[in-house]
Parts: C-alpha cells; structure tokens; sequence
C-alpha cells in the first residue's frame, strides 16, 4: 500500500477533495457561490447545507463512491464509474441538487461558467499546495509511490488550467473525477499506487492528443 506518509497528507486535504469530487461530477454545484451574492439565502437553505454535511454522510459517499471506481482502467470504465457516481450524489443529495437546478434556472450561462471557473481555480490552487506538501516529503524519501501521488496531482493541476477555457469539457472533468476519487481512495487505504499509475498512463493516453500532458508525467510513465 501506498506510504502511510502520503495517506496523511491525503487525508488532511479529505474535505477540499470531497468538494472537487462533487464538483467534477457536477460542475452547476459552483453556482451556488450566487446565492450570498444575490441574496437568496431564504429561498435556497438546502442548497447551503451542502457546505456543511454530516461527517457521517460525507464518510458513506465516499465509500460508496470510491467502490464504483473500476479495478481497470479504460475510459468506457470511467463512464461507467461517472455515471454510478451521480446516482450516489443523487441519492444522498436529491434535495440539495433540487434547489440546485432551480438556481440554474434563475442565472444566465455567463454567470454559471464565471462561478465555475472561480471555484475550479481555487480547487487547483488547493492541488498545487498539496503538491508541495508532498514535495518535501519526495527530498527526504523518494519513493516511486510518492512519485506517482505528485504526477497525478501534477495532471490534475493541468486539467484545471485547461477547464478554466472550458469549465464544462465533460472529458477533462471526467478524468478529473477519477484521478481526485482515486486519491481518496488511497487516502483511505482502498487503493495502492499501482493502479493509480495505470490510470496516470490512460488518462494521459486519452488526453496527449488534445493538450499537453506534463513532461513530468510522461517521463514518469516512459
């Protein structure tokens, strides 16, 4: 299993991963940053909760969501794995993703994409510190497990500069969810780093044609 070093550090982020997760399935959840700014605090209460779910229910998703995660990495896989997601989400969150669509409703498309590139900044900022969290730890102990936590970390920084031209790319936030959801899963002890490599070299398979992929990953998976 991966270095209990990096579980830790892992598990420090566990909230701000949680936030991307959902969001990289649900890119709307964004647009909930307009509720304070137009003061609809009193129509949208359910869609506030969101910031501040039980441990317990935040602890069941995750389970329930890193479990759909397929065992092999092929893109059909990850569609498969999305689509299970959203069904969690939609399970524990009918309410709160209700009143979500009624805010849609209610902002034009500038306004959401605006909201989504704020939050997808800001989640990438939350990447790049986690990196160099890590980073002191690979100067002391380079470890190939290590080394492959930074690379995932490392393209999922680069898929949200890419989203920040196109917050709604369904395939970028697709192999966004899965790198984010597999972290978690090593976090909690369910994955190795074997099989994030193995979707560091899909991912990067899949994307090499239309972006480009980090050097830094690319030497890591020659």
């Amino acid at each position: 299993m991966i270095a209990s070093e990096a579980q830790e550090v892992i598990n420090v982020y566990i909230d701000d991963l949680f936030r991307s997760i959902l969001t990289s399935a649900n890119p709307n959840i964004a647009a909930k940053e307009y509720i304070r700014k137009k003061r609809l605090m009193h129509r949208f209460r359910k869609l506030l909760e969101l910031d501040h779910l039980p441990e317990e229910t935040k602890e069941e998703m995750i389970s329930k969501m890193v479990a759909v995660l397929p065992t092999f990495t092929t893109t059909e896989a990850y569609i498969e794995a999305r689509r299970k997601i959203l069904e969690i989400m939609s399970d524990y969150l009918m309410d709160i993703l209700k009143e979500l669509e009624n805010l849609i409703r209610q902002l034009n498309p500038q306004e959401v994409k605006n909201a989504q590139r704020i939050l997808q900044r800001r989640q990438k900022h939350i990447l790049e510190s986690m990196r160099e969290t890590l980073a002191e730890m690979i100067i002391e102990n380079p470890k190939e497990e290590l080394l492959v936590l930074d690379q995932a970390l490392a393209l999922a920084v680069k898929l949200y500069d890419e989203l920040l031209d196109d917050p709604e790319n369904i395939g970028k936030l697709l192999f966004l969810l899965v790198i984010l959801l597999r972290i978690m899963g090593i976090g909690k002890g369910v994955f190795d780093y074997k099989i994030l490599y193995e979707d560091l070299a899909e991912i990067a398979s899949e994307l090499e044609s239309e972006m480009d992929v980090p050097q830094e990953v690319l030497d890591l998976l020659s």
